[in-house]
């Protein structure tokens, strides 16, 4: 494990905990690679205020200190600005007796320590469906460029400088399994309500959800150590009012109660005390889970996400063989009918127009994707045989 990893994970125990770092700490820490490692977990402004405890910006490089400064600074005015766009819409839906409930980093944000230790990148809310055409007439004319209309989930709404919202049909659709499919299909039976139009999970429900989506991102491509800070914070906050059987029960059925366990203690392990060391404590297990924490970013990689499909396809634990990557290749030049029941629902109830839909989608990858394409190519690549 990198000097960097193990510096970030203990900074971000004394941020949570208001404690000041050891200045043997601080002395030894890069702030360039660590600035990297932040960043590709979204987890800058948190670091940021661990640093400024222990004063590690007084010796630093003035372009190198702003770098952070502006980082942290940048995270709370996006939240501030989120906030307030926010309140308009989730106005606008109250006026219109539109059902909605704030979802994940929304609510997560609010119960860490200081206001914007928690960044995001954006804001998600689940509404009743129905209301889309009216949501969508409101959100374009405020400014948002949408998109999703018929795919997937979600509503996805973008405006400059920094306005992202994903406003949500359903929680989990086919594509992220049966289980989480079924289980969420009925979510509103799960909702409570002081004035029948906004929503919110029990704390329970909340940990339920939140544990879901992370596994949804950490069984595919990777999720990154910012959820283990939110397991961490979430279980220090509400933990010791939670009902566990009934967590342990609806975990189980979901088939992730070893994932939360795991995690959950993992975080705690992590983040309770505030010691330079704790990572040399850890089990070889507990070691192999930060490290795939540590190597997937925020939101995965497509690495974890290749590797995880073709052993799919495999099927029978062996080492990948070349069928199996030629098939993985296929596969994702050519979808089938399924796939494009929820990612294009038109060649889904047309199948026969499906050779334009590949046709269309090479020629795209070739224009707008290329690197992601090439990444992917060498993720294929790397996948041992």
């Amino acid at each position: 494990m990198r000097s960097c990893e193990k510096q970030i994970i203990y900074l971000i125990g004394y941020a949570l905990h208001d404690t000041v770092p050891e200045a043997a700490v601080i002395d030894d820490i890069d702030l360039e690679a660590l600035f990297r490692l932040a960043n590709a977990h979204t987890l800058a402004a948190i670091t940021c205020i661990g640093l400024e405890k222990g004063h590690a910006f007084d010796s630093a490089p003035e372009d190198t200190a702003k770098k952070w400064k502006e980082a942290k600074d940048k995270a709370i005015r996006k939240i501030m600005l989120m906030d307030a766009e926010c309140r308009k819409i989730t106005e606008y839906m109250k006026s219109e007796h539109i059902r909605y409930m704030p979802l994940k980093g929304m609510v997560l944000k609010d119960i860490y320590p200081r206001y914007g230790m928690r960044q995001m990148a954006d804001y998600d809310i689940l509404y009743d469906s129905s209301a889309q055409s009216k949501l969508q007439t409101f959100m374009t004319g405020r400014g948002y460029q949408g998109k999703g209309f018929e795919t997937g989930v979600h509503d996805a709404y973008y405006k400059p400088p920094v306005y992202n919202f994903e406003l949500h049909r359903a929680l989990f659709g086919k594509s992220h399994g049966a289980v989480l499919d079924e289980y969420y299909k009925n979510v509103s039976e799960k909702l409570l309500s002081d004035d029948g139009v906004c929503c919110r999970f029990s704390d329970e429900d909340f940990y339920i959800y939140m544990t879901a989506h992370a596994y949804k991102h950490f069984s595919v491509s990777g999720t990154g150590l910012r959820t283990l800070v939110d397991f961490y914070v979430y279980n220090l906050k509400k933990g010791g009012a939670m009902n566990r059987e009934y967590l342990q029960s609806e975990l189980e059925l979901l088939g992730i109660a070893d994932y939360e366990r795991e995690s959950r203690l993992l975080a705690d392990k992590l983040f309770s005390e505030t010691k330079p060391d704790i990572c040399d404590t850890l089990t070889e297990d507990e070691t192999a889970l930060l490290e795939y924490y540590l190597g997937s970013g925020t939101y995965g990689t497509v690495s974890n996400r290749v590797s995880k499909k073709m052993t799919e396809i495999q099927g029978d634990g062996k080492p990948i063989s070349g069928r199996t990557k030629l098939k993985y290749i296929l596969s994702r030049l050519f979808p089938g009918r399924q796939w494009c029941k929820e990612n294009y629902p038109f060649f889904y109830k047309y199948p026969v127009f499906l050779p334009a839909l590949w046709i269309y989608r090479i020629f795209r990858g070739l224009v707008k994707r290329r690197k992601h394409i090439a990444g992917e190519i060498k993720a294929v690549k790397r996948s041992k045989m």
